[in-house]
């Protein structure tokens, strides 16, 4: 049976809101989107990457989590991760790398974030984490065996 991306995270759980994050639950798949609205004082969007950074750590990244693993859409992101996002974003990737939990990480057009998000991931969690901008890839990657 095919998934109906569109539709089945419109209709997923909602598992968790921050001020530049909505996270979704759908087919054993975490879907989180960033959403970073137009003149967001620094500060609160670092502070909403912490939080978000500990609901993925502390929810979906251990090792008996129910979770195949994380979509994590950036398309409407930031251009580039700060200091303390980046850390965030690091502490994700070696979770993800330790528990052996998938990280598809769906990129928009910054090549700033693309080069910094590359460089992580070859560093970090190089076995369990892709970057694409197609979001079947992503869940293909989800879904695929070990």
């Amino acid at each position: 049976m095919a998934i109906d991306l569109d539709l089945d995270i419109s209709s997923a759980r909602e598992l968790a809101r921050g001020a530049t994050f909505v996270i979704h639950g759908a087919h054993r798949v975490v879907w989180c989107k960033i959403d970073v609205p137009r003149g967001l004082d620094p500060a609160q969007g670092a502070a909403a990457g912490e939080e978000l950074g500990a609901f993925l750590i502390d929810r979906v990244l251990e090792r008996h989590s129910e979770w195949l693993g994380v979509v994590l859409d950036v398309r409407e992101g930031p251009s580039v991760l700060g200091p303390i996002s980046l850390r965030v974003m690091e502490r994700i990737l070696e979770r993800a790398e330790l528990v052996r939990r998938r990280i598809a990480i769906v990129l928009g057009k910054s090549p700033a974030l693309e080069a910094q998000l590359s460089a992580v991931v070859r560093s970090l969690a190089p076995r369990f984490v892709i970057l694409t901008d197609d979001r079947r890839k992503a869940l293909d990657w989800m879904t695929a065996s070990s």
